[in-house]
This record gives structure tokens, C-alpha cells and sequence, in this order.
């Protein structure tokens, strides 16, 4: 069926015909303030509508109409009509007004408030907001909250206009105490005099005498005063302001009007009083009469208790109290059989032309429970797009107890309308549809009641072991052919497998084809917010699995649903949520910021403490450096609302957070409470996420048997979900593990295959930036010494960002480089600093001089003393200008810095072979305790004399010496540590490439002779010392030393 949605005579103003203008009490409308709530209270029948409806038609003033009655003690449906009635009044304006849906029942009064401050922003500031019949709610309904929240945010906008029968209940007290409520009551609507003789004169029917005798016996009240004037009659048999209205008006009419009418039209109306609103149409085909219109249309012109809304086509409605008069007639006339008959037929009628909820109670009213039971079915998705849970639990609960027991799809429902609310409620009745589904033999309702089960069990976020048993329903029904009631179904199936996929069957072969058809039939379905939710956990799915090209494209897919005016503000949150966690898994800081920021403004507004506590913990996810232990802190769930997976994923990022700062001791507090409650209530993805950096904290606190343990633990949960994406996380993490246990071989393998990992697969590669930052920089600066996928790691290290270690090689991606060693050479971004003129001397001379005394901290005013003699001032302007003249030839800002009066290189962009020189050759780097590829990179850094072309230099001298002095020390403990071990081949090559970086150290041929004595090769160690001689004589005017000389005579002999 086709539903309409609002009925139109619920949100329209009524058309009033030939009204009497009332002008006194317009006046006293007029009067009232901006911030004053108009209440008209009255008896049925004072003319309250029609008072309210002539005043906006006089003033042309624009209203937003809307017609309280009892389906709005769903908040829901009252916003959903109500958001109906503001787009009638102002369609061209597009400010987008909220549905209320459940995860607004903890705030009423904020959602109302802030409903209605974007309503005020769609509306013109004139408009006029009326509630009519307000007393059909009762006074401790939650509807008078909202539309007191609505009083309160109207006072500066557009004005209310509250229509009952009642005066303002308590609730309202607060207003009437400020005064904020002027009440036009009982004795300001009673007719005049003069009134009285307008109406009488317009209506022809009575002498003028007559007129204040009815009006006298009526005491003002209209209804009485119209229905005399109608019937030609004086004051026989009118109804008092003593008696009771409601029962003798209509005894008045039935007297006067209804026994008068003939057989045909009497029946006609009573019958037609079975539609809360009627076209001329439908009632001809529910009366079989064609007389219907022209009754219908002189009713409303007689002004008798019937009302007429514009629309294509028009409607009529009946007064409440008429209708209520009609339909008692109505079940007096015909009997039981006749009845349900013609209540079937109008709600037949009635469902066919869209009027769903009219025509369902209609049908329990016959006790048509198959057709209600079907119509609720056909609609029941339609209610939950909506958010209108508790009518379609209501429409359940109208069904007969007995009928509802052996009913699938009413279990179904009953379970839907309180999955989002009280999901372990709901499971009981969807596992009871289940049952009955099964019985039956209906795959697709199976699957549908399964899938439901897993979505529950998703929301409780509790235990997900019993997903176990639903995912292998799902699977195994899915096997068979099954044919879905439609698109939406079908979605959810498919949502519902991967949600069980994901927490219970991790590397499951069906995930492809659930996410294939997730994605195909996402634009074949109406319902943004199922869209959404269908791609949330699609995007879950890629985030663990590591599907980042399909999570895009969903990105994209879904972005155009993002704007429909369906889609709750929940949803909206939290899918930018999930882009921001796929911003997480994917490291592309920039977009998640952007997506949490979009997260943080919709629960900000809309007071959603859960999705903020979700964007705090992406925001903290995001962030490397900078205040992230403020917003893990507030992304702590609280209170015993918090679900335990919520908490297992807070302690696992906490763990996470600890390691990669590097507090070992604190990350290693959390293992074992985030380990155990992923046991229960986690996925296979996030324990192997999370034992990572749990092997990495134990390993840097010295208890490696038990880091090789997680680390290995981490490798099974791998293989057993297929999730290659972490490879490369796993195998550094060994690699790391290795590292702290001192196995060098196992440790160099680890890091080739993890970063080889990383440089083959995109997924890889995008996860391996989850190694702690504290780790991290001692992995890269081994792989690039190694020469182990440098392109990878040097890209990985720009784009991650990581701190260089104080070793940290030349490879190193380094924005600036300065070789001293036995050249000078200036590097920038890779590319040598050429000058195609002449050569700046000075600024070049401040950069060797600065690097001479140590690089950080050096005084400014020891380098103007060492590089300008005389004046001070003129020697610091002159540094000052030459500092200025550095900066632009390096070109990047952050290399320089100047502050205090103190110059340094920042030592994190800036690498200089000197630097790297000493801290390659510390104790701890001892030649004994460094492998063959350590020791070449200390040659290759060591390439001859510090400034050799400044040798003139005295600010050079010290550093000079003291690298110098370094350097043959290295290669005499490395040379020595060898013979140690009676090594000499090995010790020999040391002493040559000592001798190729400087062939003047005595040492290092004395070193070389020896070797070649012991090798026995006596020959070779006399060329060593003629070699020697020539160099010292040419070079320093000198011969070798007795030492060498006595050498010299035992490889003679030797030979």
C-alpha cells in the first residue's frame, strides 16, 4: 500500500465559511505579548477553532496548524505530523527539522528546544503556532513537556496558540506565575448581543425579538445559538449553560436536524462518520451514495459542526463531539454483522487511500485481526523510518493475545520496535519469530529474525559468543535459494551476517559476498537511515579486515544519503564517526580530524553522550602528540550503562596509548584486564591489534619469553581471520621482540619481512603505522642502515611523522645534510646546495662554525667573536645578517633556530656526519659489540678531516682533534677486539681502512704489520712499513718511530 503519511485535516487550519468576524475578541488576540501563550479554553461547542482559524484568515497571518489528538502520546508521531505541519506552512524554506527518535527519551526537554529553535529559523517571524484540542492529551502526558519547551523558545519568535477545553494544567504553572499566559475563558467567548444579531441577520431565521430570548436561554454558547437558528425554531428544548452540553446539543440536533433528514441521507452521515476524515469519494464508496457530497458540503456551509480543509481533494472532518454523537447513532442503527461489515469497508477504503492508521484501528475495531495483522506488516517498516517504536509496539499490543502467539512476523515486530531501546527484551520476541519462522518453512523470514538476534546482540556490546549459533542459521540458510520480501530486507540479512561475521566467523569466505551485496544494494534502497546503518558496519568490517579501497568507495556511495532529511542526527554522527576511526586504521590524520569534528558538532547539539564519547576516542586515536590523554580520558565510558565492549576497547587503547609513548610499565598494567574482557566481549581483530604492543611493552621490560608469546599469539589470530593487513605490524612487533632478547639474526629477518610486508601491501603498509611511536624510530634507523626497503621506510617516516634516534643513519630522510668529514657539503630535501655565482662565504662560515662548537646551545656571541675581530655590536650585527643570509640558503625555517641569544641546529631535521660520527663511536657502539654493517657505516661516515679546507680555522681545531682522536681509537679497539680472538685477517682489515680514511696514523700500520707477521706474511707487513716511511718523510718530514723500526726487523727475520 502507498501511505500518505500526516492525515491532511491533522496539520491544516480549518476553511471557516461565512464566519461572523469577531472583532472584540481579535482585539484581545491582538493585545496579547510577543512572549505571551494564548489559551483559549472553553466548553465544546463555544467556537474556539473557529475563533482561532477567522483570526489568522483576517489577519492573513501565516500558522502552522496542528490538530492534538491521542496518537500523539508517541512523541515520534506527534514530531513526525508536526514536522509535517511546519513543511506545509513554509515549503520553500529548507532548515531541516529532526526526527524523534529513541536515543532522544532521556532529554525530552532538550530535543523539544532545540526542535523548536530551527523551527522558529524555517518559519517567518509573524507565523502563528496553534494547538487545537490540546484536552484530548492528558495532563501527565510527556506532549505538554514538549509543547512547554515550545512556549519557552517561542517568546522571541513566532507566537502560540493553545485551543482546549481545560485551563492550563500544572505543568504550565511556571508560565502562568510570570504571567506569560493571557487565557480567553468561558465568559469572553460567549455571544454578544450584538453577535447574536449578525448571526441571526445572516441566517434570515428568526425576528429580531426572538434573537436575545435564544440568546438569554443559550447563555452566549454558539452551538445551541447556531443549531436554533438553523432549525427556525425560538427556545423550545435548547440545551442551558446549566445542563450538559455535550449530551443535550446533540439530543437538540437529533431532535431538530438529524430525525428531520430523510432515510437515505440520516444514514449516509452516521456512516460516514467511520472516517476520522472524509473525501467525497471514498465516501460515496462507502455509502454507495452519490447524495454524500452534496450533504457533506451543506453541512459546512450551515456551519453545522463540520469542517472543510483545502487540498486536492478537499476534505471534510467532523466536530469531535458530532462525530462521537454520529457514531453512537451509528452502532444504535445497524446491527453487530452490519457493523463490522461496513467498518471493513471503510477500512478497506481507508488503506487504499493511505490513511494506515485510521484504517488499522478500523480493522481491530471489526476484529479483522488478519487484515490489521497484515496491514501492520505492510507498514510496520514505514513506523520505524520514523521512529514511531512505541505505536507500532501499540499496534501489536491491540492484537488479541492468542492471535499474536502463533503470528512470526508479529513477534518480528514486536522485537524491532524494542531493538534499539531494550535489545535483550526484543531478542526474546525475535527468537520466538524465529522459531515460528522455521516451523513454517520461510528462509527469508529466518533470516530476517537471525539477522535482528545479531543486530541486538551487536547493540548490547556484551557477550558475543552467542553470535556463534545465529551466524551459522544465517550461513547455512543463506546456502538455499531465498526469495526476500524486498530490498530492505534483504540489506538487513546481509548487515545482520556481517555483524555476526565480524564478531563471531572473522576470515569467513561469506564476507565477500555479504559486503558485494551490501554495496549493490545500497541504491536500491529508500531508507537513508538503514543505508547508513548498513554501511556503518561495512565500514567496521573494512576497518578490521583492511579493505580500504571499498571502505572509500562506500564513503563516496553513501556521502549524496548524508543530506536527506530522513537520516537522524545519530546516524549522521556516527558514521562520520567511523570515517574517522577508518582515518585511524588508514593514518590520514587530516580527513579523520575533519570527520570528528563533524561528530563532535551533531552530539554537541544534539546531546548525545555516547557519540561524543566515541569522537573523543577517535579524536585521541588521531592524535600522536598533543593533548591526547585529556581526550582518551573523557572517551572513558562511565556509569553502568557502559557496555562491556565499550570498555574493552577503551582499556585496549589505553594499553595502546601507554606503549606508544613508551611507558612500558604502564602498558604493561593493561594486558591483562583488556585481555579479559576481549575474551567475552571482543573481536579476533582487536586482540590481534592489541597483543602488539602488549609483546612490545613486555620485551622493553625485559620478559621476552612472554612478549614472544603474544607476539605469536597475535600470528595465529592472524592466519585464523585471514587478515593479512597486519602482517607487517605483527613482524616488527617480532622484530622488536628479537631486538630486546639480543637475537641479532632473528631480529634483521623480522624487520626485512616486516617492512617488506608493509612496502608490497597497501592494507599492510597503512597498519604498520600502529607501531608505537616510542619503538618506532629505533626499527627505521636499523631497516635504513640495512638498506632494507629504504624507499618505503623513508616515506613511512615523513608521512608518519617519526623522530630520528640520535644514531640515526644518513639514509634517514633528512631535510638537511652537512658533510664535514674530509669534504663540505650542504644538502637540502636530497638535492646539493649550488652556487652558480660566487660562494657565500660568511653564511657558510656561521654553518661550519656552529657545527664546530657543537651544533645546539652555541652563544651568538661565540661565534661573532670567533668569526669577526673588533667592535662587539658590529661583530653581532654582522652574525645577525649572516644568520639571515643561512636561513634563506637552507630554506627551511625549522632547521635554524635563534632564541636567547643561542643558535642551534635542530638536530630532528638537520643531520651532519659529525654528529653521527660520535654517536656511532659511543661506549655503548663499541666496535666489539657492532656488526660488519655497522662498522662500514662508521667508515663510510668518517671520511677524512673535519673542515680539511678551513685548516687555518682555530675555531675548528678542538673538534678537529677530538673526531680525529675518535676515530683512530674506534679502529684500534675494533682491530684489537679482533686479534683478541686471534681474528688477524679481520683485524688487518680494519687497520687498511683505517689507512684509507688516513694513512698517517702509526698505530694503524704498526697494527697491519703485525697481522701480516702473524698470518705469515712477512713480505707483505716490510711494503707496509716502506709505505709508511715514504708518507711520514713527504708528508711530516719525519721517519717512523724505533717501535716501528724494531717491527720492521722481525718480519725480516721472520722471512
Amino acid at each position: 500500500m502507498v501511505t500518505r503519511g500526516t492525515a491532511i485535516a491533522k496539520v491544516t487550519c480549518p476553511h471557516v465559511h461565512d464566519a461572523v468576524p469577531r472583532h472584540r475578541l481579535f482585539h484581545l488576540l491582538d493585545e496579547a505579548r510577543g512572549d505571551e501563550v494564548l489559551w483559549i479554553v472553553g466548553p465544546p461547542g463555544a467556537g474556539k477553532t473557529t475563533l482561532v482559524a477567522s483570526w489568522l484568515m483576517e489577519r492573513q497571518a501565516p500558522g502552522v496548524w496542528y490538530q492534538v489528538d491521542s496518537t500523539d502520546l508517541d512523541l515520534a508521531g506527534f514530531y513526525y505530523h508536526f514536522r509535517s505541519a511546519v513543511e506545509r506552512a513554509a515549503p520553500a524554506r529548507k532548515t531541516l527539522l529532526p526526527l524523534f527518535t529513541p536515543e532522544y527519551s532521556h532529554d525530552i526537554e532538550g530535543f523539544a528546544r532545540r526542535f523548536f529553535r530551527r523551527m522558529i529559523a524555517r518559519v517567518r517571524a509573524e507565523t502563528i503556532l496553534v494547538f487545537d484540542n490540546l484536552h484530548d492529551v492528558d495532563p501527565s502526558a510527556t506532549l505538554h513537556q514538549t509543547i512547554l519547551a515550545a512556549c519557552d523558545e517561542m517568546r522571541n519568535g513566532p507566537r502560540v496558540v493553545i485551543i482546549s477545553r481545560e485551563p492550563p494544567p500544572s505543568i504550565y504553572s511556571r508560565l502562568v506565575m510570570h504571567g506569560r499566559i493571557r487565557t480567553l475563558a468561558w465568559p469572553d467567548l460567549q455571544l454578544t448581543s450584538d453577535e447574536a444579531m449578525v448571526l441571526a441577520e445572516r441566517k434570515g431565521a428568526m425576528k429580531r425579538e426572538d434573537v436575545f430570548g435564544v440568546l438569554s436561554a443559550t447563555g452566549g454558547w454558539i452551538a445551541a445559538f447556531m443549531l436554533a437558528l438553523d432549525s427556525h425554531d425560538s427556545t423550545s428544548g435548547l440545551p442551558g449553560v446549566g445542563q450538559s452540553m455535550e449530551e443535550t446539543v446533540f439530543d437538540y440536533f437529533a431532535t431538530e436536524i438529524l430525525d428531520r433528514m430523510d432515510e437515505e441521507s440520516r444514514t449516509c452521515l452516521v456512516t460516514m462518520a467511520l472516517l476520522p476524515q472524509m473525501t467525497v469519494g471514498v465516501c460515496e464508496s462507502l455509502t454507495k451514495s452519490p447524495r454524500v457530497g452534496g450533504l457533506l458540503d451543506a453541512l459546512y456551509r450551515r456551519q453545522l459542526f463540520t469542517d472543510r480543509r483545502s487540498g486536492a481533494p478537499v476534505r471534510f472532518t467532523f466536530h469531535p463531539l458530532f462525530r462521537r454523537f454520529l457514531l453512537d447513532r451509528f452502532h444504535r442503527q445497524w446491527d453487530r454483522a452490519a457493523v463490522r461489515r461496513l467498518q471493513r469497508r471503510a477500512a478497506a477504503l481507508l488503506e487504499a487511500d493511505g490513511e494506515a492508521e485510521s484504517a488499522f484501528r478500523l480493522w481491530c475495531e471489526s476484529a479483522a485481526w488478519p487484515r490489521a495483522s497484515s496491514l501492520l506488516n505492510s507498514i510496520a517498516p514505514w513506523l520505524l523510518a520514523q521512529g514511531r517504536y512505541r505505536t507500532l509496539e501499540d499496534w501489536v499490543g491491540a492484537l488479541p493475545p492468542a492471535f499474536r502467539a502463533t503470528s512470526a512476523h508479529l513477534h518480528y515486530w514486536a522485537g524491532m520496535a524494542r531493538l534499539s531501546t531494550a535489545p535483550k527484551e526484543a531478542r526474546q520476541s525475535l527468537e520466538r519469530a524465529h522459531r515460528i519462522y522455521r516451523e513454517e518453512g520461510s528462509p527469508s523470514g529466518v533470516l530476517l529474525a537471525a539477522s535482528a538476534v545479531a543486530q541486538g546482540l551487536y547493540l548490547e556490546a556484551a557477550q558475543f559468543k552467542e553470535l556463534h549459533r545465529w551466524f551459522n542459521e544465517m550461513e547455512t540458510t543463506l546456502r538455499g535459494d531465498v526469495e526476500f520480501p524486498s530490498a530492505g530486507a534483504e540489506l538487513q540479512v546481509f548487515s545482520g551476517v556481517l555483524i555476526a561475521v565480524i564478531f563471531a566467523a572473522p576470515g569467513h569466505p561469506i564476507s565477500s559476498r555479504c559486503t558485494r551485496r551490501i554495496v549493490e544494494l545500497i541504491d536500491e534502497v529508500g531508507d537513508p537511515n538503514q543505508i547508513i546503518l548498513a554501511a556503518a558496519i561495512t565500514m567496521l568490517f573494512c576497518l578490521y579486515t583492511g579493505e580500504f579501497r571499498l571502505a572509500r568507495a562506500l564513503e563516496r556511495q553513501v556521502e549524496r544519503h548524508l543530506a536527506a532529511p530522513e537520516l537522524t542526527a545519530l546516524n549522521a554522527a556516527l558514521w562520520y564517526c567511523y570515517l574517522a576511526y577508518l582515518s585511524v586504521a588508514e593514518h590520514t590524520p587530516e580527513r579523520g580530524f575533519e570527520a570528528v569534528a563533524r561528530a563532535e558538532e551533531i552530539a554537541e547539539r544534539e546531546g548525545f553522550g555516547y557519540v561524543l564519547t566515541t569522537a573523543y576516542s577517535g579524536r585521541s586515536a588521531l592524535m600522536r602528540v598533543g593533548d591526547v590523554d585529556r581526550w582518551l580520558a573523557l572517551a572513558a565510558p562511565s556509569g553502568a550503562s557502559a557496555r562491556p565492549y565499550d570498555t574493552a576497547h577503551y582499556l585496549g587503547n589505553v594499553l595502546y596509548r601507554a606503549a606508544d609513548c613508551g611507558d612500558w610499565k604502564r602498558a604493561a598494567e593493561f594486558i591483562e584486564p583488556t585481555m579479559r574482557y576481549l575474551e567475552n566481549t571482543g573481536t579476533d581483530y582487536q586482540r590481534l591489534i592489541w597483543e602488539v604492543p602488549s609483546a612490545w611493552a613486555l620485551a622493553e621490560l625485559g620478559f621476552h619469553e612472554e612478549a614472544e608469546h603474544h607476539i605469536a599469539v597475535s600470528e595465529t589470530l592472524m592466519a585464523q581471520t585471514r587478515a593479512d593487513c597486519y602482517l607487517a605490524l605483527v613482524l616488527l612487533g617480532r622484530a622488536n621482540v628479537m631486538r630486546c632478547a639480543g637475537r641479532q639474526t632473528e631480529y634483521v629477518r623480522a624487520l626485512r619481512d616486516g617492512f617488506g610486508a608493509a612496502a608490497r601491501d597497501y592494507a599492510a603498509g597503512r597498519y604498520a603505522f600502529w607501531v608505537p611511536t616510542a619503538g618506532a624510530p629505533r626499527l627505521c634507523a636499523d631497516a635504513l642502515a640495512r638498506n632494507i626497503e629504504p624507499e618505503f621506510v623513508r616515506a613511512y617516516i615523513r608521512e608518519y611523522p617519526i623522530a630520528p634516534p640520535d644514531d640515526a643513519p644518513e639514509a634517514w630522510p633528512w631535510r638537511v645534510r652537512v658533510y664535514t668529514l674530509g669534504r663540505f657539503e650542504l644538502v637540502v630535501d636530497d638535492r646539493p646546495v649550488v652556487f652558480p655565482h660566487k660562494q657565500p662565504r660568511r653564511p657558510l662560515e656561521v654553518l661550519k662554525a656552529l657545527i664546530a662548537f657543537g651544533e645546539t646551545g652555541v652563544p651568538m656571541q661565540k661565534l661573532a667573536d670567533a668569526l669577526w675581530s673588533g667592535d662587539g655590536d658590529l661583530s653581532m650585527n654582522a652574525l645577525d645578517v649572516a644568520l639571515t643570509r643561512l636561513r634563506r640558503i637552507i630554506g627551511i625555517p625549522e632547521a635554524l633556530h635563534t632564541e636567547d641569544r643561542i643558535v642551534r641546529l635542530d638536530p630532528s631535521c638537520v643531520w651532519t656526519d659529525a654528529r653521527a660520527f660520535e654517536s656511532m663511536t659511543r661506549f655503548e657502539h663499541a666496535p666489539d659489540r657492532l656488526g660488519n654493517d655497522s662498522a662500514a657505516r662508521v667508515f663510510a661516515l668518517y671520511r677524512g678531516t673535519f673542515l680539511e679546507t678551513d685548516a687555518d680555522a682555530a675555531w675548528a681545531l678542538s673538534r678537529r682533534e677530538r673526531l680525529h682522536g675518535r676515530f683512530v681509537q674506534w679502529v684500534l679497539a675494533g682491530a684489537e677486539a679482533c686479534e683478541a680472538r686471534t681474528d688477524h685477517a679481520a683485524a688487518l682489515t680494519w687497520y687498511r681502512k683505517g689507512l684509507e680514511t688516513d694513512d698517517l696514523v702509526e698505530a694503524f700500520y704498526q697494527g697491519a704489520m703485525r697481522c701480516h707477521l702473524l698470518l705469515g706474511q712477512s713480505d707483505q707487513g716490510v711494503r707496509m712499513f716502506d709505505r709508511m716511511r715514504e708518507r711520514f718523510l713527504s708528508q711530516l718530514a719525519t721517519g717512523p718511530s724505533s717501535a716501528s723500526e724494531s717491527l720492521l726487523r722481525t718480519l725480516r727475520t721472520a722471512s
